[in-house]
């Protein structure tokens, strides 16, 4: 359950219109970015990006090779969006600080959801070892179940926050502390809001240039139960309010260029009830590789 599936990446009102047969609804054809960026020499020099494109939000990002565990943290599984289609614009103000800004139709849509603002700011020390990303999204979600007596769709607000510190300890040891908090108005079935909250922690080290090994840490609370939800194919996940907590260790082994092997060991487990192994288990051990071959 802690995996990232394709599913999950997919924007709706154009990915699960490509290809229209809803049998194969997880593995389709898809496009998680399609943009073009603009340079314009104003100031420090403006850089626009008009398309779909992955979020700021979070540490990890969808594309795999961009990650050093092949598992993924439940903050970016349950909690933030993959992707955005609008518009931003980043300006570097000085050697050390950039910002970006702009609209995005809401979460993983294709101008489906109403308008939001998206937006980061990046802090970066003269030694280039540490560096601080303040993400942010706000704006209305509309709820496709759920409509007035008139039929109209309900809208609610919802917003999120994301803080990234990356810090380089020594020659090799790098140190990633990342925390989320998000809200969301009228998001359970009684009309109250839902918030969701986590903290993971990251420690790589790179023993060589084929080698190195990594230890993630994370805590996820889904306070209303409305993140980890329902998942596909008829296999559901726990939908009751908990603390999600995981351990993680891994290697990256690249013997050549072109190939890198991604095996890891985590364990996972919940402060309440039984949600893994259907329903039978407040915890699990996960053993899991991949191979990234790159061409």
């Amino acid at each position: 359950m802690s995996l990232t599936h394709s599913g999950f990446t997919t924007q709706a009102n154009f990915d699960d219109n490509l290809v229209p047969d809803g049998t194969s609804r997880f593995y389709k054809l898809a496009f998680p970015q399609v943009y073009a960026e603009i340079f314009a020499p104003i100031g420090n020099g403006i850089t626009a990006k008009i398309g779909h494109f992955y979020t700021l939000i979070g540490n990890e990002v969808v594309t795999a090779p961009d990650n050093f565990f092949y598992s993924h943290a439940y903050t970016m599984q349950y909690g933030e969006p993959f992707t955005h289609t609008g518009a931003l614009f980043t300006y570097p103000v000085n050697k050390n600080i950039s910002v970006t800004g702009g609209v995005v139709s809401g979460w993983d849509s294709f101008f489906q959801e109403p308008a939001n603002f998206l937006g980061s700011t990046t802090y970066t020390t003269d030694n280039e070892k540490t560096s601080v990303t303040v993400a942010y999204i706000a704006g209305d979600s509309t709820l496709v179940d759920r409509s007035d007596n008139n039929g109209i769709q309900i809208q609610e607000h919802r917003s999120m926050y994301s803080i990234v510190v990356n810090h380089e300890i020594m020659e090799g040891l790098n140190y990633t502390l990342q925390h989320d908090y998000g809200t969301q108005e009228r998001a359970n079935a009684d009309g109250s809001a839902a918030v969701w909250y986590g903290i993971n922690q990251y420690l790589t080290y790179a023993v060589n240039d084929q080698v190195s090994t990594g230890l993630r840490f994370e805590w996820f609370r889904d306070e209303d139960g409305v993140r980890v939800g329902p998942l596909f194919g008829g296999n559901v996940a726990p939908s009751d309010a908990n603390h999600y907590f995981a351990l993680t260790a891994g290697v990256n082994y690249t013997p050549t260029s072109w190939l890198t092997l991604r095996p890891e060991v985590r364990y996972d487990w919940v402060d309440q009830g039984r949600v893994f192994d259907d329903a039978s288990e407040k915890d699990q051990v996960l053993i899991s590789a991949d191979a990234i071959i790159r061409f």
